[in-house]
């Protein structure tokens, strides 16, 4: 349990005050585990479309995940009966980390904001 509160806590380096550096104490971690949670926390994931376009790996990832769509055929292109609005969509963004504390991938997922139905 932190000994601050979360509205009270410093913000990291990255400018996230939530990182978890500021939870843990890592003198009781293995020197390998310590490397990796450290690793994990300095990442950041892109909360919206608009962050994630500007990072080349996110643009892969978005298209990969676009691809990986139409060579499922999960979806087709038609049009929208009259009077009938379209479900938006948005993307979910995650690193996928190694063992080792490397980047794995970056894996973006295409999901339908259903509750706007």
């Amino acid at each position: 349990m932190p000994s601050q509160s979360l509205s009270k806590c410093s913000t990291s380096i990255t400018g996230n005050p939530y990182s978890l550096h500021n939870f843990l104490a890592y003198k009781r971690f293995s020197p390998s585990f310590a490397v990796f949670s450290t690793s994990v926390s300095l990442h950041t994931d892109p909360t919206t479309y608009k962050q994630a376009v500007r990072h080349p790996g996110w643009c892969k990832a978005m298209s990969d995940e676009l691809s990986a769509l139409e060579h499922n055929q999960t979806w087709n292109v038609t049009d929208l009966p009259p009077g009938k609005v379209a479900i938006a969509c948005k993307y979910v963004y995650k690193t996928k980390f190694d063992a080792d504390s490397s980047v794995e991938r970056l894996k973006a997922w295409l999901v339908a904001t259903g509750f706007s139905q």
